[in-house]
């Protein structure tokens, strides 16, 4: 959107911000009025030159003129103008939320159960939660993972009262993030998807406060470092001042508060791993086939009892 002026003739123009001091003859003082008036006819001006004035995004500058003309009988006639420099609302792209850590969740331990018997450690296992959204016709979000299976997982927790916990990966869907055309129903779904991993953080520790949670990075975590260093290297590992030792700022573990909730977490997919024993691996996986011979393919690599996520089988 340009400057949009009247075509009144411009004879002893008086160029005067709208803010600023706006000078008159000593015969015509200003007032109130007059500037309301003015901003009157900046309104008329926009709906003249069929600009909608949702389309404006801001206001760059407001001039007033003045022209001097004589009428029919020779007698001299003041003319005020109006010049407007504006901004469209859509000169700087749309407005994408800025993602923000989790918010802060105060869960109570859940109650303490009888610790079964036992002369062997217990783990539980938990892969591919997925957390994410989708948006429906009306705005709303719809869950990509499922909140069922979480809870079921979170009664188990309860009843094993186990000795770790590991997530295997693949915890964040981040569509957002990933090498595929991301659809409308998909954006601005990413700040919903860390509050509620944070969430799910917090509900962990809640219902295993005891345990030693690990988190392994799967290649939708990896989505999100990957990104930053293909489209913004200068934020890559990014931390806040004078804390050198902490996590990025745009890194699963600060985005969702796991140090609050004392989770580990082992980035570098696809090498990273946990040992739950000596004999027995986590990974989350960077293979599949689709005949069925996974397991064959890891055990063939690793030498070793492993369990893996990734191919949501």
């Amino acid at each position: 959107m340009g400057t949009s002026r009247s075509n009144l003739p411009q004879e002893q123009k008086a160029d005067r911000s709208l803010a600023g001091s706006l000078s008159e003859p000593p015969d015509r003082p200003v007032t109130a009025t007059h500037k309301r008036d003015a901003l009157g006819r900046i309104a008329d001006l926009l709906e003249r030159n069929g600009i909608d004035i949702e389309e404006v995004g801001r206001v760059q500058r407001v001039s007033l003129y003045q022209s001097l003309t004589k009428n029919d009988e020779g007698e001299a006639e003041i003319h005020d103008l109006v010049g407007v420099q504006l901004s469209p609302a859509w000169e700087d792209g749309p407005a994408w939320p800025v993602i923000q850590q989790g918010p802060q969740f105060k869960l109570p331990p859940a109650p303490k159960r009888p610790r079964p018997e036992r002369s062997w450690k217990t783990a539980v296992v938990l892969p591919d939660i997925q957390c994410g959204y989708f948006r429906l016709h009306d705005d709303s979000l719809e869950s990509t993972h499922d909140e069922q299976a979480i809870e079921i997982a979170l009664q188990i927790l309860r009843d094993t009262r186990p000795d770790v916990v590991v997530l295997v990966g693949d915890n964040l869907d981040f569509p957002e993030f990933g090498k595929y055309l991301v659809t409308a129903p998909f954006q601005r779904t990413t700040q919903a998807a860390i509050d509620r991993a944070t969430k799910l953080c917090a509900e962990l520790r809640a219902n295993a406060p005891e345990a030693r949670i690990v988190w392994i990075a799967g290649n939708h975590e990896e989505r999100l470092p990957r990104n930053i260093a293909a489209n913004a290297s200068a934020a890559f590992g990014l931390r806040r001042g004078n804390t050198p030792e902490s996590w990025p700022v745009l890194s699963v573990p600060f985005l969702c508060r796991f140090d609050d909730y004392g989770i580990e977490y082992l980035p570098g997919y696809p090498a990273s791993s946990f040992w739950i024993n000596e004999r027995l691996r986590v990974i989350h996986g960077d293979r599949h086939t689709s005949n069925g011979a996974t397991a064959t393919k890891y055990l063939n690599k690793e030498k070793v009892s492993v369990l893996y996520g990734h191919i949501h089988r």
